[in-house]
């Protein structure tokens, strides 16, 4: 409440009213809380000092100096009586962990502070203090996405949302609280190098890498299909810009969020005069990838889409609290929020439009920012201007695909290690993975891990740099003349890997038995599936495509359809199809034409647009029929599905017919409907 008070106080026309609220909060409450707010004052006031002289500091020294003003912080801390952060009055702290402390790289240089709890064995307290931004924006997003979640799960729809705390202790300043388990998507992306924001499987590998059982993963998956789909409501109605991939961070358990909320309501982070914003919102390649579970699209994408759809007209419905939100902070001072901020989200709800036209065009917007490639581009550029200095010191001696590290006491001794095979694999690439079994003290019967030859000779080089002095047998990619990833260079890496771990068995205690070693061998999500993958014999046909017939072939040709006379009007959205198969290729270009029978001149010819190479069609698209109910509700409905070529005849694929005068058509209506092999025929 002290803080909310204080930080209206910089506005003239609120002055004078809360001065007197905050002076009468403190008499009321009393000396003890009077004491609490005045160590909360002196300690903000100690970091706002920090933040500003780092500003003046060369980048060389910014952290060194960082860490020695952190020093005195943490002293004064100590000396003190219990402090409670801004942030909530039950995080109480006693000190700052300085050696966890770092800043980070953006405009303002935010200062990551990391606070010692009183809490016997709490975890240590994660925090940002940033001077130069106004957090007045964050805290009035913030609310309003909390509002609309609540909406959500009022409707039964849980999106997984993760929001954090954060508030503004003056003019441009305040805290920030840093979300734990989480990592930014140019992190992510970046580690396939400065390109990896283009490719499809950074955040699928990142997921799996932290994810090692198929139970987990597959969570992980269902938890960021879910946030996505409700942030990406979120940021379209609100307008928030400045959408580069620092901005959007991934928890462990597969929850995607966004922060940094200081472009928003439609104010575009601009770059030379080029509008860095320009998809509806941040939907990308790689992040369909992980929906899809995989290249191909499938039904989980008609999911996201009805999910994204349903959270976008719930919010439509709730339009009046928003508007009238928005509009009471006109008088704020909050930079941004005018009348014209108001339009805007008006414009944003489309409150002249009905729920399936809605549907519709949010189905469009969806489209426009997967198939927009300036969401990548833009994080591509933040990529190469993030490549200097970050501020962050405590990288240590992780290995690259797993998460964490892991130990004897926490996996098993390990008895015995040996290579059994040496297999070839296709995804994402051409490649040869080595089986190796684990036996161990703890288990009945041995484990297969997959690994290759550069994650092997990962782990020599980081033995080597921690064992400087161990004599271990020598990885090397060597002098290789002409292709590596044959099956001879293959068998012949394969002796060296036996050599390898043969030798490092055999080594001292402390080194065989090591973190890092046991880290290597602990099994992942790619274990368990290597398991039961059946390797593919063809030599250029990697195992899903061998496998596409099966996949298309997977139940019943379907399509989705509402159906409902509002307005004088037939409305028919065509919505999805599924497991459609086609004779001339492995994915049909699909789409649905549909008649009112008895229509012998075909004058009722309506058709959709055509989703290319898609066995799991989302169409999305509103059919109009202008007739008269009557009329209407003597006829038959018949839908056709067909795959368009450009050369050769169009191939059917399927039909259903549906009798309208068996619905209750006032009511909207929406099913599945097979399809048929078989035309309906006007008699």
């Amino acid at each position: 409440m002290y803080w909310l008070l204080k930080q209206n106080m910089e506005n003239p026309l609120t002055l004078r009213r809360m001065k007197l609220m905050v002076r009468m909060l403190l008499v009321i409450t009393g000396k003890a809380f009077r004491s609490i707010v005045e160590r909360q004052e002196e300690h903000l006031n100690q970091l706002c000092i920090i933040a500003e002289s780092i500003k003046d500091t060369r980048d060389s020294l910014r952290l060194e100096k960082l860490l020695l003003e952190l020093e005195t912080v943490h002293s004064s801390l100590e000396e003190s009586l219990t402090t409670c952060l801004p942030l909530n009055p039950a995080m109480e702290v006693c000190g700052v962990d300085v050696k966890s402390c770092s800043y980070f790289t953006s405009n303002t240089l935010p200062l990551k502070i990391v606070y010692r709890s009183t809490e016997a064995n709490a975890k240590l307290l994660q925090t940002i203090y940033k001077v130069g931004d106004d957090l007045r924006q964050d805290m009035l997003t913030l609310q309003m996405i909390r509002i609309m979640d609540k909406f959500w799960l009022k409707e039964g729809l849980d999106l997984k949302i993760i929001t954090f705390a954060c508030v503004a202790t003056g003019t441009r300043k305040g805290m920030v609280e840093m979300v734990t388990e989480a990592e930014t998507l140019r992190k992510i992306q970046t580690e396939h190098g400065l390109t990896g924001s283009f490719k499809d499987r950074p955040i699928s590998e990142w997921l799996q890498k932290h994810n090692t059982s198929e139970l987990e993963y597959q969570q992980a998956v269902e938890n960021f299909t879910l946030s996505c789909a409700g942030y990406c409501v979120a940021t379209y109605v609100l307008g928030i810009c400045d959408r580069h991939n620092d901005n959007i961070m991934l928890k462990t358990s597969g929850h995607m969020f966004h922060i940094d909320f200081g472009k928003f309501l439609g104010d575009s982070q601009m770059f030379a005069n080029i509008r860095r914003d320009r998809a509806p919102f941040v939907l990308t390649p790689d992040m369909v990838y992980v929906i899809n579970g995989g290249e191909k699209p499938t039904k989980r994408f008609q999911t996201f889409i009805d999910l994204c759809c349903r959270a976008f007209n719930i919010v439509r419905q709730n339009s009046n609290i928003f508007v009238t939100l928005f509009q009471l902070m006109i008088a704020s001072g909050i930079p941004g929020v005018t009348s014209d901020a108001v339009g805007f989200i008006q414009r944003s709800l489309l409150l002249g439009s009905s729920e399936i036209e809605a549907t519709a065009h949010f189905t469009r917007l969806i489209e426009e920012s997967l198939s927009s490639r300036f969401t990548q581009f833009n994080f591509f550029i933040h990529n190469i201007a993030q490549l200097r200095f970050t501020g962050d010191h405590n990288d240590g001696l992780l290995l690259s695909f797993v998460p964490r590290t892991f130990t004897q006491e926490t996996d098993g001794r390990i008895i015995s290690l040996g290579v059994v095979d040496c297999q070839k694999r296709y995804e994402p690439e051409k490649h040869y993975t080595y089986v190796v079994r684990v036996i161990r003290e703890c288990q009945m019967s041995s484990m297969s891990v997959f690994r290759t030859f550069p994650e092997f000779l990962e782990l020599y080089q980081k033995l080597v740099r921690v064992f400087p002095l161990a004599k271990f047998y020598v990885l090397s990619r060597g002098s290789i003349v002409g292709r590596s990833n044959t099956r001879e260079v293959a068998l012949k890496r394969k002796v060296d890997v036996e050599h390898f771990l043969r030798s490092l068995m055999t080594m001292a205690e402390e080194v065989s038995h090591c973190s890092l070693v046991y880290t290597f061998f602990h099994p992942l999500l790619r274990d368990q599936e290597g398991m039961t993958a059946v390797v593919c014999k063809r030599k250029s046909v990697p195992q899903q495509q061998a496998l596409n017939v099966a996949v298309h072939r997977n139940g019943p040709s379907r399509i989705k359809l509402s159906i409902h006379y509002k307005g004088g009007n037939l409305l028919i959205m065509v919505m999805h199809g599924e497991n459609l198969f086609c004779e001339r290729k492995d994915a049909p270009d699909a789409y649905v034409k549909t008649y009112l029978h008895k229509d012998v001149e075909k004058a009722t010819k309506k058709k959709t647009k055509v989703v290319n190479r898609n066995s799991h069609p989302s169409f999305m698209e509103l059919l109009v029929y202008d007739y008269p109910l009557e009329m209407v509700r003597e006829k038959l409905l018949e839908v056709s599905v067909w795959d368009y070529d450009r050369v050769q005849e169009n191939e059917f694929l399927g039909a259903t017919a549906i009798e309208l005068w068996k619905m209750n058509l006032t009511r909207e209506s929406v099913n599945w409907y097979d399809l048929h092999s078989r035309r309906f025929k006007v008699s």
